[in-house]
């Protein structure tokens, strides 16, 4: 089952241990590709399927882009605008998808936890601080808080996302 059609009918947020549990596997997912020297190029709930044992695994791969020297820099935006396109993305020019799938995770997470998308649009992602609509663990929002940095520059590097999210592992889940 798509990760998306699951989380539709949840009809609301998912509890924290089981957002953190998919996202544990997210992250190891997209190391792995990375390490690989390639990205998926469109992260998104529809391209990650539910298997057995609430497994996720990757679909999808027809945007995948070459890794070059730890970047993969784009000029064009490709993918599906709602779950990966990062604010630098908006603006024309260049863009490290690198960078831009870090924050794809943290749109996933977030949707995970609060059942929505954490930004209404582009350009309020890269003006407006996040909101928190109810209480969440705070591992959970230190972990939102890197990964959703409008600031690609300040946002968590992909070869540090697996300590980021040990070092803020909710308590439930150690």
């Amino acid at each position: 089952m798509p990760l998306l059609r699951y989380l539709f009918k949840a009809t609301q947020a998912l509890l924290p241990c089981v957002a953190f549990s998919f996202l544990k596997q997210l992250v190891s997912m997209v190391l792995a590709i990375h390490q690989c020297g390639w990205l998926h190029g469109d992260l998104k709930p529809s391209n990650l399927l539910i298997c057995g044992q609430d497994q996720l695994k990757a679909i999808d791969c027809g945007l995948a882009k070459k890794v070059v020297s730890g970047q993969c820099i784009v000029t064009s935006a490709g993918g599906t605008k709602v779950w990966n396109m990062a604010p630098e993305r908006r603006n024309a020019g260049y863009c490290d998808l690198v960078k831009s799938t870090v924050w794809s995770v943290g749109v996933m997470y977030y949707y995970m936890i609060f059942g929505r998308l954490p930004f209404s649009s582009l350009k309020k992602a890269q003006r407006k601080p996040l909101k928190w609509h109810c209480n969440i663990p705070i591992g959970a929002k230190s972990i939102l808080q890197r990964l959703l940095d409008p600031d690609p520059n300040r946002r968590v590097v992909i070869g540090d996302l697996e300590q980021l999210i040990q070092t803020h592992a909710p308590l439930s889940n150690i």
